[in-house]
């Protein structure tokens, strides 16, 4: 992502640019996946997958198309990363976005409704009680 110049985030939504170095607020520090327990192959498809939804984690995603794009069954999908990381694909989702969406608010430049849209928010009252939810303050607060 990191290129010298300004960076963008796209969706059907909104386009908001980023500062050159928004790659550091990306939320890569999910040391939380354990492939250990699973057979290389099945490891390594665990492994894939959390590396894709961190890379595309603004993206919307639907199983089928994940299931697909990885070349398994849409239930075997389910069943590795809830067994790896305890959690559904979708809530996993969740979690980078908001934790994208903190960075965004920390470094001040951008009002609420914007980092809310940038991260798939229709309405900016339904990002701040999720994000309140999750963090325990209002996204306001972290401004």
């Amino acid at each position: 992502m990191h290129t010298g110049k300004h960076s963008t985030i796209q969706n059907p939504r909104s386009t908001v640019v980023l500062h050159p170095h928004a790659d550091s607020l990306m939320p890569v520090s999910y040391n939380d996946l354990e492939c250990g327990h699973f057979n290389d192959k099945d490891g390594e498809v665990c492994s894939s997958i959390r590396h894709y939804l961190i890379q595309h984690f603004l993206e919307d995603h639907t199983l089928e198309k994940l299931s697909r794009y990885f070349g398994i069954n849409p239930n075997k999908l389910m069943y590795l990363f809830r067994k790896a990381f305890n959690k559904s694909v979708f809530e996993y989702l969740a979690e980078l976005r908001m934790e994208f969406a903190k960075r965004l608010l920390q470094k001040g430049n951008m009002r609420v409704v914007d980092v809310a849209r940038a991260i798939g928010y229709k309405n900016p009252n339904h990002f701040s009680t999720a994000f309140k939810r999750r963090f325990g303050v209002s996204p306001t607060a972290i401004k």
